[in-house]
């Protein structure tokens, strides 16, 4: 008798786990939507550069600032402020781009003169000395306080064009004791206007908007499978978030996207490279309060649900 219970109670489990695993296997419990489209994952931002080139909001403090949600990322400008005691940079600017020749200028202690110069030299990314030069006293020297300098570097734009540099404004050693030894480093970008293939600056806002205009589609349906529900797409905000990087926003009455795009201008023709695509949160609206007649630098704000300003 116990056997045949034991023998039932087998069948019973058998059965029972049979059929949760058939109404598993043939009703999920979370199906896939027929409609659902593959967004690109969000890029993971690890730079003040990259931050900057997915669109987020720059503040302009110094050293500049840029956020990616709970993330804050800081521009690299050497070790200026560091120095800022000894040495001081008027031009060109940290992270400037640079071309030959180029003149620099700033103000620095007496004691960080020998004979009233102190040598600056440009180096690129991996330490190659590509200039050198002496910047020279415009004043008594023999102080301890700031004292105005100039200097005229020269070197080969096309050597390291679009490249990182750095500038090294070394105080004079003439002991040649290491103790001795101090210098202020700048990054900078290196003779940038020059390209294998012809001039490149900075594109306009108009040509950027034709070209746009003319590859709206094609731009969307780089990174999405979505279709305008009346035939059309419109752009209806734009802006720079670098002298290169433009972002601009896409809508059809209905879905809103955000497209970050890198565009140059070579020749008089607009290249434009789709970054990626991301469609906006319906909570959020930007709006663009221009800092220049020409419409280089934007000031983004965000409207948010309870209809408070964020910058």
């Amino acid at each position: 008798m116990k056997t045949n219970q034991t023998i039932l109670g087998l069948i019973v489990i058998i059965t029972i786990a049979t059929i949760v695993f058939l109404v598993f296997s043939l009703f999920p419990q979370n199906p896939k939507k027929t409609n659902e489209i593959p967004w690109p994952a969000k890029t993971q931002i690890s730079s003040f550069e990259e931050c900057v080139s997915a669109g987020n909001a720059v503040m302009e403090s110094f050293p500049r600032k840029c956020s990616d949600g709970d993330k804050v990322f800081t521009e690299d400008i050497g070790n200026t402020l560091d120095k800022s005691d000894l040495i001081r940079l008027d031009s060109p600017r940290p992270n400037e781009a640079i071309t030959s020749p180029l003149t620099i200028r700033g103000t620095a202690r007496g004691y960080w003169f020998f004979e009233a110069s102190f040598p600056i030299s440009l180096v690129d990314e991996k330490g190659e000395v590509l200039g050198e030069a002496l910047a020279t006293a415009q004043g008594e020297w023999m102080t301890e306080e700031f004292v105005p300098f100039e200097a005229v570097l020269k070197f080969d734009n096309n050597q390291a064009s679009g490249s990182k540099g750095t500038l090294v404004l070394k105080k004079d050693n003439p002991s040649g004791l290491p103790e001795n030894e101090n210098a202020m480093k700048v990054p900078v970008l290196i003779g940038d206007t020059k390209s294998a293939s012809g001039t490149v600056k900075k594109p306009s806002y108009e040509n950027i908007m034709g070209f746009i205009n003319g590859n709206i589609t094609e731009i969307i349906n780089a990174y999405s499978s979505k279709k305008p529900t009346n035939g059309q797409w419109f752009a209806d905000g734009f802006g720079f978030t670098s002298p290169n990087s433009v972002y601009v926003d896409f809508e059809d009455g209905h879905y809103l996207f955000r497209a970050l795009l890198n565009c140059t201008s070579i020749e008089n023709k607009i290249i434009c490279t789709p970054l990626a695509v991301f469609e906006k949160q319906k909570q959020w609206w930007m709006v663009i309060e221009w800092t220049d007649e020409q419409k280089e630098y934007p000031i983004i704000y965000k409207w948010a649900k309870d209809y408070e300003w964020e910058r």
